[in-house]
């Protein structure tokens, strides 16, 4: 079985922005830059819940009815390249105006280069990123590596 590396291709930024308030507030205004996949956004666990599995990269605070779950989705890497995969959520992910989820079928998306928006939930959800992936020229990656 060939496994992949969970570094990021030194010729590629992956930087996670906020497309909406309450992610902005959570990321910054200039976004996370990934450093390892995978990547996985989740809700932030209420004193009486119990994690499952590992813990989530980022997890943001929601309330009920909940549009996010405990882990909801998360960016890794596969043999093409980059994806987002719907790690089970009820309310689904949307990813580039593609739906995932169990409901449709479809739970992984490829991630293409420049600007791709995320959905966590539904349209209406309040969880919207926005993932840009760039090519690096030789010049910037001597300076990132530094």
């Amino acid at each position: 079985m060939n496994t992949l590396s969970n570094r990021i291709d030194p010729s590629l930024e992956v930087v996670v922005q906020g497309g909406s308030h309450d992610v902005r507030l959570a990321l910054g205004a200039d976004g996370h830059r990934l450093a390892k996949l995978p990547f996985s956004v989740g809700r932030r666990l209420g004193l009486s819940e119990r994690a499952i599995g590992r813990p989530v990269d980022l997890a943001l605070h929601d309330r009920r009815p909940f549009q996010l779950s405990r882990c909801h989705f998360a960016i890794i890497r596969n043999n093409d390249g980059l994806a987002v995969i719907d790690t089970g959520s009820r309310q689904g992910t949307i990813v580039n105006g593609t739906r995932l989820g169990e409901s449709t079928g479809l739970l992984r998306a490829a991630l293409r280069m420049g600007e791709n928006s995320v959905i966590a939930g539904g349209p209406g959800s309040p969880y919207r990123f926005t993932v840009y992936l760039r090519a690096l020229s030789s010049s910037l990656r001597k300076v990132s590596s530094a």
